[in-house]
């Protein structure tokens, strides 16, 4: 968010409570907020001006601003899960030119790199117990093993050309 558009809505918040903020003082908050986009930033400002006095507590204001954003990240989420439904659905079929069993593999090779990223950050986590460390583990490698299946599954039915892009893509070591 820019500078004028934060202080649009802390001259709405000041006024609300006809509190005279310094220079420094806007300044200040500027510096603790800045980062948080518009809408965020605005609902926040809603939200503190329904309390019964100023909000001196920079940390209140910051949690007040992470739920807003929060929210706004999950409003946009829902917003574009329809169309990100539709984009899904026709991104596997032969008629927009990927043959749905090479993406279905392609999704799988993707997601297990993903997963064994995730197995390196579990591993190298130290703020997580050992039986939480296990579990994870556990849970990674189970979904490892079930996209290795839909893998082995899938590869015998892609053409050699897709199959070796894949392997020097996804198995560089075998290809």
């Amino acid at each position: 968010m820019t500078r004028v558009e934060f202080q649009g809505q802390f001259v709405r918040l000041c006024n609300g409570f006809k509190y005279d903020a310094t220079m420094e003082q806007t300044d200040a908050w500027f510096r603790r907020v800045g980062h948080v986009g518009l809408e965020p930033w605005a609902e926040s400002v809603t939200n503190l001006l329904c309390a019964d006095r100023f909000p001196r507590d920079l940390d209140a204001v910051l949690k007040v601003v992470d739920l807003q954003a929060q929210a706004c990240r999950a409003r946009a989420i829902l917003r574009d899960k329809p169309k990100a439904a539709r984009i899904h659905a026709q991104l596997g079929t032969a008629e927009h030119g990927i043959d749905p069993t090479l993406f279905s593999v392609i999704k799988a090779y993707a997601g297990r790199e993903l997963v064994r990223h995730y197995q390196q950050l579990v591993i190298a986590n130290d703020e997580l117990g050992p039986t939480q460390k296990r579990l994870e583990l556990t849970l990674l490698r189970t979904e490892e093993a079930r996209l290795m299946a839909e893998i082995r599954a899938g590869l015998p039915a892609v053409s050699n050309e897709d199959a070796l892009r894949l392997m020097e893509r996804y198995e560089p070591w075998t290809a």
